[in-house]
Formats: structure tokens, sequence, C-alpha cells
């Protein structure tokens, strides 16, 4: 609102806010400030640290400079004031299904393994696409795919057999879970 010709009186009845919202300035605590930067430092060498282990070392701080300690709750709100909060660790998902010892790893003839894999893109308007692919590892041919806003088992298994009867039926079919996943793998041998 600063640098506008309006009133503080209409801008704020055109956006719909309280004046003393509009007026209303933070107040930062000066006595907090020493507290922040020692947090600030002790994120700088320790940027892994829980708030319990923070608030542990800046206690032993402030109790070496004769000054009084500072409880949880206030550690985690400036904690979280600075941005200083670290993402909780993500738990390792376990992978199941088979490995890929008993299979080959690459083809040596057309049919011996296909590969399906989902993509996704964007349409210029926005809206979001997915894309079932279906290629064959020894020639890089394309068997099948399947495009559509969203692709369920139904969809794959439905492309699935129509490639089959168009070109086959392959030794062994890979399909790649992610990024450090443990393959999905069908083999007819089985």
């Amino acid at each position: 609102m600063a640098g506008t010709s309006c009133s503080q009186r209409f801008a704020c009845k055109i956006l719909g806010l309280r004046r003393n919202t509009a007026r209303y300035r933070p107040i930062r605590l000066a006595r907090y400030a020493p507290l922040e930067a020692a947090l600030r430092e002790i994120y700088g060498h320790h940027p892994q640290l829980g708030h319990r282990k923070v608030k542990a070392i800046l206690n032993r701080r402030l109790r070496q400079e004769g000054r009084p300690l500072v409880g949880l709750r206030l550690v985690r709100r400036l904690r979280r004031r600075l941005c200083l909060c670290v993402p909780p660790p993500k738990r390792k998902r376990v992978r199941k299904g088979l490995t890929t010892g008993r299979v080959p790893t690459k083809a040596t003839k057309p049919r011996g393994v296909w590969t399906w894999d989902f993509l996704a893109d964007i349409t210029t308007v926005g809206g979001t696409f997915r894309i079932l692919a279906l290629i064959d590892e020894f020639t890089k041919q394309c068997v099948g795919h399947y495009v559509a806003r969203s692709i369920n088992a139904q969809d794959v298994m439905r492309t699935l057999a129509q490639a089959i009867s168009e070109h086959g039926a392959p030794e062994h079919i890979r399909s790649d879970n992610g990024s450090g996943a443990v393959p999905l793998i069908w083999s007819s041998r089985h």
C-alpha cells in the first residue's frame, strides 16, 4: 500500500483487511537475538541435529557463560522462526519381487526380453497424461503403447495381451519400478 495514491482505509476496504492488521509489525524480542545467533552458529556446524540435542548444546554454552538456561519449547519456536528445522528422515521402503539373477540382463534375440515403463507429460493447456510403453529390448521396437490421463492394471493387461497377440509371447517381461528399485520380472518359463 506504500507509494500508492489511495488511502489506507480505502485499500483495506478493497482487500477486505482490517486496518490494524495492515499496520501490524512483528515484534522481534531483543532478548532472543543472542539465542538466535547461537542457534545459527550451532546449525552451521551441525545442520542434521534435532531440537533436543541443539537444546543440550545451547544450554551447555549458556551454563558456561553463567546465563539462564532455555527450555525445549523456546528452542523449537526459535528454530521454526529461523527456518532451521530438519526434515524427518524418510523410511526406506522394502521392495518385494524377484531379482534379476535368474533372468538374462541383455536380450539376445527378438521376443527375448520386453520391458515396460510409464512416462508422464503435460499438455499445452496444462492437463497431465501418462504413457505406457512396451518395448522389445533386442530390436528396440515399440511392441505396444497406451496413452491416457490415468492408467490402471486392467489397461496394462489389455495392452500386454494385445501386444502378445500381435507379436507373440516374449520369454521375459521386465518392469523398472523406479530408481534403485528391484525390477519386477515375469518369465514364461515359470
